[in-house]
């Protein structure tokens, strides 16, 4: 199965270690593509995804907006699923991934600041995934889901600081094995 769509995502900080003072943490539109593959109630997927948060000055005038968390992940999720009826099905397991690039922009600074990540820093994300499929034919289908980052990240722009992820996704599953069934059957004689 393909999967693909859009998240909005917020890095939450640790309340007793909040860099951001006046500035508001927002979320951020990203977007995944992945392949799963189901058997029985299990589906298992690899899929690369961005996550983030926008920073925004509470007290600006206009935009306000100061700067860009956007980090790109290769993850694997392990998901159990269950019958809800009419076409849906609940969701729930984990899904945990290494950071394999991005960083922080700030596009008020003329021309765009960026901060790379630090490639030689494992930045693994770990959390649970809950959700809800929802089966429109045999081939298309809707996903909507939350991810609860559980493991603390290390912050590119503010040292000594640890975050977390927390994601909500909007998917479109596409079964191909239903496709090629289809395929099969159009060209048998």
């Amino acid at each position: 199965t393909l999967t693909g769509g859009y998240n909005m995502s917020k890095i939450k900080f640790k309340d007793d270690n909040n860099p951001l003072g006046n500035l508001d943490n927002e979320y951020k539109g990203g977007f995944n593509i992945g392949l799963e593959k189901h058997a029985g109630n299990l589906i298992v997927g690899a899929s690369f995804l961005q996550r983030g948060s926008k920073l925004k000055d509470s007290y600006s005038f206009g935009s306000g907006i100061v700067g860009y968390d956007s980090y790109n992940y290769g993850a694997a999720h392990l998901l159990f699923s269950t019958n809800l009826g009419y076409g849906f099905k609940g969701l729930g397991g984990v899904q945990a991934g290494l950071r394999i690039g991005g960083g922080y922009s700030n596009p008020n600074a003329g021309t765009e600041y960026v901060t790379k990540s630090d490639a030689t820093a494992l930045n693994f994300d770990a959390g649970l995934m809950l959700g809800a499929n929802y089966m429109i034919n045999k081939r298309i289908g809707l996903r909507a889901s939350y991810y609860l980052g559980l493991t603390d990240l290390s912050s590119d722009v503010f040292y000594n600081t640890n975050y977390k992820n927390n994601t909500f996704g909007f998917s479109v599953l596409v079964n191909t094995s239903a496709s090629l069934a289809n395929l099969k059957a159009q060209i048998a004689p």
